[in-house]
This record gives C-alpha cells, structure tokens and sequence, in this order.
C-alpha cells in the first residue's frame, strides 16, 4: 500500500464513520420521537456527548487531516477545486453544529426528560429540531461524498 493509498483508506474510513454514525443516530432520534421511549431518550442524551466526542470529533479530524495531507501530495489536486472546496464546507458545517448546535440541543432534551417528561412538548421539541438538523446534516454529508466521487470541474 502506498502512502497515498493508505491516506485515502483513512479519509474514506474516517468519512465512513462520520456519515454511518450521523444515520445510526438519526434513526435512533426518530425513533424516541415516534415511540417516545423514556429509555431510549435518556440513553441518547446520557451517551450523545460520549458519542461526540470520540466517534464524530475524531472521525472529523481524520477526515480533515488525511484530505488535506492528500492534497498536499497530489500532483493533479489543489485547494481551488470545487470538490476540495466542497469537502471544507462540509467539515466546516460538522464543526460548527458539533461544537455549537448539538452539545446544546442534547442538553435541552436532557433538561427537558429531567424535568418534565419524555412526552412534554419541549422534549418532543427538541428532538424534531435534533432529527431535522441531523437530516439537513446528513443531505450535506451526502452532497460532500457526492462531490468526493465525481469531483466536479475535473
């Protein structure tokens, strides 16, 4: 394996991790928001920092580091292709609502369940806006790794 290669296996693997995660998590919110599931949406809440933290921070960083370090030592890619210019809007997209929407939006639910209920209105509140944003998330990603495969204006 060459060092390209591996560079690639590492950016696909990392991506790999970020989007199947961001679908696993998806479905288990629509799912406590359909069943409202006390068990479930307090598990959720008590592991989605955890889950953050090591699964989608991590995957993040490798996907970032590994595409630029691609970049870097290819010959025929640069920073100006739509495809490279793509995939940091992307990554600047998970940034930001992994730093600043989700840590919040996990800890409304959780305020929410602790105080009232799973089925109160500000639980069923928060975990819509978690789905929705977790979907719109998740086109994005789809978008990115469309852009990744096709590499548009090459």
């Amino acid at each position: 394996m060459s060092f390209e290669e591996f560079l690639k296996w590492i950016h696909v693997l990392a991506a790999v991790a970020w989007v199947g995660g961001s679908l696993a998590l998806l479905i288990l919110v629509a799912r406590a928001g359909s069943t409202q599931d006390e068990g479930l949406v307090r598990g959720l809440v008590k592991q989605s920092d955890f889950f953050g933290r090591f699964v989608f921070n991590i995957a993040g960083i490798l996907v970032l580091a590994a595409g630029v370090w691609l970049v870097i030592e290819s010959p025929v890619w640069d920073f100006d292709q739509a495809f490279v210019s793509i995939g940091f809007v992307g990554v600047a997209i998970g940034v930001a609502l992994g730093m600043g929407f989700y840590p919040k939006q996990w800890a409304k639910l959780g305020q929410a369940v602790e105080s009232e209920s799973v089925g109160s209105a500000s639980a069923a509140s928060a975990l819509r806006t978690l789905r929705t944003v977790a979907a719109v998330e998740l086109a994005i990603l789809a978008t990115v790794i469309w852009a990744m495969v096709v590499k548009p204006g090459l």
